[in-house]
């Protein structure tokens, strides 16, 4: 009876230590495959809000990876599961670990604008409000109300902003 007992016990403990064994190399493996991008890359941009799950999700969707199994189970035994919103760039180089590491430290894609020197503070709204890279907060604001929200002293606040590109 024992002899049996033992048998069983030993014989689930050995089925147990290579499914997770099998797990393990199938989770590593997927992780460390390119993503199925276009070979140009594209970019994604991952809202407020969303996490590892969603991300993993929208990965198998686009067909970027086989399953999105594997890189929830990544995301979770490594502690990744904080993303961060953004625009990202995804390459065919990139990984779906490669591609979290990006979304975790939020290594979003950066862009600049131009504010020439002379400009008004209408102009720089103009331009910011043409720019397709930038979502307008507040797109009906006069200018006292932008000088009221910064914080301005004047009603105007022309002189308070630096030409530059930002």
């Amino acid at each position: 009876m024992f002899r049996r007992l033992a048998g069983l016990v030993s014989g689930i403990l050995t089925t147990g230590v290579v499914v997770l064994g099998a797990l393990t190399w199938w989770v590593q493996n997927s992780i460390k495959q390119p993503l199925a991008v276009p070979a140009e890359g594209v970019q994604m941009t991952v809202p407020r809000g969303r996490g590892v799950s969603w991300l993993a999700d929208e990965l198998a969707t686009r067909g970027w990876v086989e399953s999105a199994l594997p890189l929830k189970i990544y995301a979770r035994v490594k502690g990744r599961e904080a993303i961060q919103a953004g625009r990202y760039d995804a390459l065919p180089t990139d990984t779906p670990a490669g591609l979290l590491a990006k979304i975790n430290a939020g290594d979003v894609v950066k862009f600049s604008i131009a504010f020439p020197e002379g400009w008004t503070v209408r102009q720089w709204r103009a331009a910011l409000a043409d720019a397709a890279e930038i979502t307008p907060v507040e797109t009906a604001a006069e200018d006292t109300t932008v000088a009221a929200y910064l914080g301005i002293a004047q009603d105007i606040p022309e002189g308070w902003f630096a030409p530059d590109t930002y």
